[in-house]
């Protein structure tokens, strides 16, 4: 039994760390989106109003929380000219969209930039009495020093919310806070030129889907997968919650009648740091 626990939860750990993005195509997209244009009750065709909205949607996709982009070096997506939303149209009809392409080069370059950044807010001192709702429906930064500003705000902000819980605490909140970054990074990143491709469809078929109306959205499967394990309180795997540490997974939690209650051996605060001698990190 105890194999089949360590099976099971190798299974998952593969999962979870090989997922790929989705196997998109050109044509896959606009085929995706001319469905859901067909099935919506007010937009029928992708019009110049539908593509201005999927580049600032893609924008949101890519740099959500504002930490990113510089103004400066997106402006000409911000406030898309004629000619723009008219490459936009016509690139959706021939399957070509090298225009998010672009845009999606540029945050990878912005996300090489913030990571120099991160070097220069750790040398500097956080300001104090930072307020969360500055962080509310920001605009996009107009220079460097901004960006640099705004991070270095936030990091105040996190730093205060953990004062409370004792440096190794406090440590630690920090490192998980950049791993979750640095995941994220990665994520957008993909592993190939090829991968990258498909993230960009990908995300701009999530852009897309929400120029439409704010009920409409694509899931990929993975997201689908956890969206169905939500609506239908559905749990597949061992029986155990497990929190994701720095060092390793912890139980918190063994469900009732699960593989993992009926061994017997695997207890709540148990550490699970690696899986057939593969270290879980």
């Amino acid at each position: 039994m105890l194999y089949r626990l360590i099976f099971i939860l190798q299974f998952i750990c593969m999962l979870v760390c090989e997922a790929k993005p989705p196997q998109l195509s050109p044509r896959d997209v606009k085929s995706k989106i001319e469905e859901i244009l067909k099935a919506h009750a007010s937009y029928k065709t992708f019009t110049k109003e539908l593509v201005q909205r999927t580049i600032q949607n893609f924008l949101e996709e890519l740099d959500p929380t504002k930490t990113y982009f510089i103004e400066s070096e997106i402006v000409d997506w911000i406030n898309p000219s004629e000619t723009l939303l008219q490459r936009g149209l016509t690139g959706f009809k021939q399957n070509d969209f090298s225009l998010f392409q672009e845009i999606h080069d540029t945050f990878i370059h912005a996300m090489h930039r913030r990571s120099i950044m991160e070097s220069e807010i750790a040398q500097r001192e956080p300001p104090s009495d930072i307020k969360s709702d500055e962080f509310k429906n920001m605009p996009w930064a107009p220079a460097y020093e901004d960006l640099l500003n705004r991070n270095l705000r936030i990091k105040a902000l996190q730093l205060q919310a953990t004062e409370k819980l004792g440096n190794e605490s406090q440590f630690k909140f920090l490192q998980r806070i950049q791993k979750k970054r640095l995941n994220r990074e990665s994520e957008l990143t993909g592993n190939s030129p090829e991968d990258r491709h498909k993230i960009t469809l990908s995300l701009l078929l999530k852009a897309a889907s929400a120029s439409l109306d704010s009920h409409t959205n694509y899931f990929t499967p993975t997201e689908a997968n956890q969206f169905m394990i939500q609506v239908q309180q559905r749990l597949f795997g061992i029986g155990a919650q497990l929190r994701d540490d720095l060092d390793g997974l912890s139980v918190t939690r063994i469900l009732e009648n699960s593989p993992a209650s009926q061994n017997g051996k695997l207890k709540i605060n148990d550490k699970i740091i690696e899986v057939d001698r593969e270290p879980i990190i």
